[in-house]
């Protein structure tokens, strides 16, 4: 028998190639009206058909024709467009490209003529019917919404309203949760539960310093008024030996009067000091720097 050859190769196929047949294949876009999937409890308070939004980019825009919803917990927006290629199933039920939720909106535009502009509030009642959306999210989104262009339409008035009414109702709801959990958390607080500590007082310092065992270390409130130093805390922690007479005249001596205070204590016996830097007219060997 003969052996198999030990040298052998294998040919790949260019990449060029391979990107040229993906797109001569690549499938289809048809039109067909997308329904929203809704999650549990929400209902759709208003619908509208032939929404444009529009996609801003460096160098223009591009509208995408839709239906825009309105349900009870966000305004959802469905292409009419989409790949021949994708299940219908297996559509997620919230879209981060195409939802906001009520909560998330800050700020509802209304505008027509491109010269009036109006904050959509559930008080204010419109003299106008919008023919652009402009939605301001939290997170620094926009999502801008045209109207047909075959004439106003109600559609855009009551669908302003409804955005504007839900999101007073939701934001009214998610208050009262957040107030009933801060109620909770503080009927519920146990021992293990720290709050943070900003070091705004004398005792912040002499707590912190009884915590890491500094003992060679004092609290002085020599700037208390904020006269000596207007950077610097009220109350830092300096030598116990250092008397706030001597401490005075050392402040003239750095950059900004931000003197060497300490900041950290470590078990094995060092110490964590901040300061700025030593004025430049300053001679340490001259002046008595402790």
């Amino acid at each position: 028998m003969l052996s198999r050859p030990k040298n052998t190769f294998t040919l790949k196929q260019d990449p060029r190639e391979t990107m040229v047949r993906s797109s001569s294949s690549s499938p289809k876009i048809i039109q067909r009206g997308v329904g929203l999937k809704c999650l549990p409890g929400e209902q759709v308070h208003e619908k509208s058909l032939r929404v444009r939004k529009r996609l801003h980019f460096k160098d223009g825009y591009h509208d995408v024709f839709g239906t825009l919803y309105c349900t009870s917990y966000r305004i959802a927006f469905r292409p009419d467009c989409f790949s021949s290629t994708q299940d219908s199933s297996q559509e997620v039920i919230f879209d981060s490209d195409n939802d906001i939720s009520l909560p998330c909106a800050d700020r509802i535009l209304a505008v027509t003529n491109q010269s009036k502009v109006k904050v959509v509030t559930p008080s204010l009642s419109l003299k106008f019917v919008p023919e652009e959306l402009l939605i301001y999210c939290r997170g620094f989104q926009l999502m801008h919404f045209h109207f047909s262009d075959n004439g106003l339409k109600t559609e855009a008035f009551s669908m302003t309203h409804t955005m504007a009414k839900n999101q007073q109702v939701i934001s009214s709801q998610v208050q009262q949760e957040a107030m009933l959990r801060s109620l909770d958390k503080r009927e519920t607080t146990t021992l293990m539960d720290y709050p943070t500590c900003l070091f705004e007082s004398a005792a912040d310092w002499e707590n912190e310093l009884e915590r890491l065992g500094a003992t060679a270390w004092r609290v002085t409130p020599i700037n208390e008024r904020c006269d000596t130093c207007t950077s610097l805390s009220k109350f830092f922690v300096v030598p116990s030996k250092l008397l706030d007479n001597d401490l005075k005249k050392s402040f003239a001596h750095f950059q900004q009067r931000r003197i060497p205070r300490w900041s950290w204590h470590h078990p094995g016996g060092s110490d964590l000091l901040r300061s700025a830097g030593i004025q430049t007219n300053t001679d340490p060997n001259k002046d008595d720097l402790r």
